[in-house]
């Protein structure tokens, strides 16, 4: 018993190696991107994407092009990202994906018309968005 008490305690004894993010820092890995790179990489744009302002985009905010799309980014976050929405018209509703981080969230969005994109009622990120409600306006 003494011996297991021993190696336990060997165990739980931190050191400065502990952590991968100190190894990290210690050989100059860990560097906190870009804004614009961070929102591709985990939104899985391609590296030629930049913001469309006219579309709303910003460096940590981007436009996908399907509530499809969007779903795919959700499920892919699993449950590190919130889901909200807001009735853009009596058709339309736009739906975000927000992820928190450190410096800052990233955000995903799209326009998601559920008349006509009923398989939408089928997705996650739809049925979490129902779940938590859509604001008016």
């Amino acid at each position: 018993m003494r011996e297991i008490t021993r190696a336990a305690a060997t165990l739980a004894a931190p050191t400065p190696y502990d952590s991968l993010t100190v190894i990290a820092a210690a050989v100059g890995v860990l560097r906190t991107p870009a804004p614009g790179t961070l929102t591709r990489a985990l939104l899985r744009l391609p590296q030629s994407w930049t913001p469309d302002t006219a579309l709303g985009e910003t460096e940590t905010r981007a436009s996908l092009h399907s509530v499809r799309e969007l779903d795919a980014a959700y499920g892919r976050l699993g449950g590190a990202a919130t889901v909200t929405g807001r009735a853009l018209d009596t058709a339309t509703v736009r739906i975000t994906v927000t992820i928190p981080l450190h410096n800052g969230p990233v955000q995903a969005f799209t326009d998601w018309e559920p008349a006509t994109e009923t398989y939408g009622l089928d997705l996650p990120v739809v049925r979490a968005l129902l779940a938590a409600g859509v604001s008016s306006r």
